[in-house]
């Protein structure tokens, strides 16, 4: 099977997120974070997500019955199959990556606190409800 790219893809993106989202896409604001420090506490969730993803055998099946683990939103599904994490986490998740993917395309210079708050709260979620129940058993 044969994908073509669409060009505009991430730029139509960009502007559905916006739409959803505009307070976390406000171009200009005296507020916003820099996208480095975005990508900084982006960094640390993924790589939290790989060690979970690692030690609790999280797997993925495709739609073609293949194991795939490579992926951050396979493993963020995965983490939900599991019930790691809730739906509105799940969701936030797919989200934050997204907002990721603008981020480093250029599609985005600066991000409003709450975003980084927002991966925040997950981090600390995944640190404390599944490695301290953990510790727990």
């Amino acid at each position: 099977m044969i994908y073509i790219i669409n060009p505009n893809k991430i730029k139509l993106t960009a502007a559905k997120l916006i739409k959803e989202d505009n307070e976390a896409f406000e171009k200009e604001s005296i507020n916003t974070i820099p996208r480095i420090k975005f990508l900084d506490k982006f960094i640390e969730l993924e790589q939290l997500i790989r060690k979970i993803a690692k030690e609790k055998n999280v797997n993925f099946i495709n739609n073609r019955g293949q194991e795939k683990l490579d992926s951050l939103n396979s493993l963020i599904y995965g983490l939900f199959r599991q019930l790691l994490i809730n739906e509105k986490q799940y969701h936030d998740l797919k989200n934050i990556n997204r907002f990721r993917n603008l981020v480093v395309h250029g599609e985005i210079n600066s991000i409003e606190p709450k975003i980084i708050e927002q991966i925040q709260s997950i981090i600390n979620h995944l640190e404390t409800k599944i490695f301290v129940n953990d510790n727990n058993i």
